[in-house]
């Protein structure tokens, strides 16, 4: 009770903190990462639980105890699109959903048979969708957490996934190497292009609508029109863990710690900008706003860079 106390405080105070430079935040066994649509707030899931940092003090704000030992931690996190909501993909199959405010557990989802990987809520906050080693993609009703559909034509696991701005797609990625468009009303996959030569790791949908990026383990960062046809590829040389669309610029985000920035209205062969950060990482989160980096090292380490430090001028 004590912690749902202190968490409603602190979350009510954070509007008012004083920005200051952000650089390492601590953390530990940081595993996976989630902006809230606001980009004041950043969620961050270990096997302890969710802990909810502020950006701009660089300090921890709250947390929603969740031990999670045996299922190994969360995979991957999600926050509802008006902020009131949390959900977490954990390695054990289970998805669980909070409320943010009181930390209460609003649902548990459960039909995934291995990880779920990936997890994505459609932007009018209805459906959950989820990307597991089940090779599945599964959709879910928001609201109670009954399955509305069960997508299965990854031949191997499905690793990430992004709605369409508008909701009515749905584009995911695996370690079949393929990128799989789907309409959300009916399931059906339409048009599927054959995106990269290994794991496809990290999506990003255009904010305008009209195309979507990809990225994976063959260091190629490809990018797309919403129908699925191809319009440019660029070759980011690491693997591509993580991508960020603001405006005209794709980031891709690699393994080895590089990050490139690139424009989507050319065709180059060298990114606008390249930054070396020498950390070795396995997750990256570009806050909505764009005025942010999270990202995850290896070691479990969290930092978050300001745009100055990835973004050109």
């Amino acid at each position: 009770m004590f912690l749902r106390l202190l968490l409603i405080l602190l979350l009510c105070l954070l509007p008012f903190a004083a920005p200051t430079h952000a650089g390492s935040l601590p953390s530990e066994g940081a595993l996976s990462l989630a902006w809230r649509a606001d980009s004041a707030l950043l969620a961050v899931g270990t096997e302890g639980g969710i802990t909810f940092y502020d950006p701009l003090r660089g300090v921890a704000v709250g947390q929603l105890a969740e031990p999670l030992a045996a299922s190994g931690g969360m995979a991957a996190l999600v926050w509802s699109p008006d902020g009131e909501q949390i959900a977490a993909a954990r390695y054990d199959g289970v998805i669980r959903v909070w409320q943010v405010r009181d930390g209460v557990r609003r649902l548990t989802l459960r039909g995934h048979i291995g990880a779920v990987n990936g997890i994505a809520w459609s932007p009018d906050g209805t459906l959950l969708a989820s990307a597991g080693d089940d090779f599945t993609v599964r959709v879910w009703h928001a609201a109670d957490g009954t399955l509305q559909q069960m997508l299965s034509k990854h031949r191997s696991r499905a690793i990430c996934l992004v709605f369409t701005p508008d909701g009515a797609g749905l584009v995911s990625g695996g370690a079949d190497n393929r990128v799989l468009l789907w309409r959300v009303a009916d399931g059906s996959s339409p048009n599927n292009p054959q995106a990269h030569r290994d794991e496809v790791y990290a999506l990003a949908y255009a904010p305008d609508g009209n195309g979507f990026a990809s990225g994976g383990a063959d260091g190629t960062l490809r990018v797309w029109r919403a129908s699925g046809e191809p319009l440019l590829a660029f070759t980011h040389g690491a693997h591509v863990i993580g991508l960020g669309w603001d405006g005209n610029f794709v980031l891709s985000v690699g393994r080895d710690g590089t990050l490139s920035v690139w424009d989507t209205t050319q065709r180059l062969d060298q990114p606008m900008r390249r930054t070396e950060t020498g950390m070795a990482l396995k997750r990256a989160a570009l806050s909505p706003d764009g005025a942010w980096l999270a990202l995850i090292t290896v070691e479990g380490g969290l930092h978050v860079l300001q745009r100055a430090a990835f973004m050109p001028n």
